[in-house]
């Protein structure tokens, strides 16, 4: 049977992610940036023009994961991530806008690692992986964490009571959204405490990731 590109999840996710990348980059920042209007454009649309590639190739996920067009999207998506890194550092581009950028960059940039698992959750074009929780506020009937998983911070908003710093659980990166005010990066894969070093990848066929793919699946309904 030919593989429904299209129709793959990581696939989608992708093109979900191009779709928040274009709409924050496209934001008028306060702050300059280190590549051109002009650049952004043309490493964008390159972008785009891959992905439509692969849409309708039918490749096989093991095919594609070590194509051309997923190269292609890896070191554009690079190039760009560059010539915004040290404005999205900068405290006064706006958390939301800052953490869905920061989001749409890993989706893209693994893609090709992506292709490699089954494609049968909705949560297979995202990363899980495990973080260590450096503090916790609690916000209401809510509790703010700042997470560390390895190269990345993460601030995952959580109604799980009873977590202290020092702990690590496996969370889904989830494209961000505002949760009691608070801009939430990720979420927790329930309360289960594990060992794995932060930054493990976590095989999403190794952990219970129903409610995650509930909420992805509504964010890639939208497309």
């Amino acid at each position: 049977m030919v593989h429904q590109t299209n129709e793959d999840p990581r696939m989608q996710t992708a093109e979900l992610a191009l779709i928040k990348l274009k709409t924050q980059i496209f934001t008028k920042s306060p702050v300059k940036t280190d590549i051109s209007k002009d650049e952004t454009n043309t490493l964008l649309s390159k972008i785009e023009s891959q992905l439509m590639s692969m849409k309708f190739s039918y490749m096989e996920p093991g095919v594609l994961a070590s194509s051309d067009m997923v190269n292609s999207i890896f070191e554009d998506s690079k190039a760009l991530y560059l010539g915004y890194k040290n404005c999205l550092a900068d405290n006064r581009f706006p958390s939301l806008p800052r953490s869905t950028i920061l989001w749409a960059f890993n989706v893209l940039s693994g893609l090709g690692r992506r292709f490699k698992n089954s494609g049968e959750k909705t949560t297979h074009g995202i990363d899980l992986v495990t973080v260590q929780i450096r503090n916790i506020v609690k916000n209401g009937e809510l509790f703010t964490t700042n997470c560390t998983a390895g190269q990345s911070d993460f601030t995952i908003v959580t109604n799980i009571p009873g977590l202290k710093a020092g702990d690590a659980l496996r969370a889904a990166l989830l494209p961000p959204s505002l949760v009691g005010g608070v801009v939430s990066e990720a979420m927790f894969l329930g309360s289960e405490l594990v060992n794995d070093e932060p930054g493990t990848l976590i095989k999403p066929e190794d952990v219970e990731t129903k409610e995650a793919d509930s909420i992805l699946y509504n964010e890639l309904r939208k497309l």
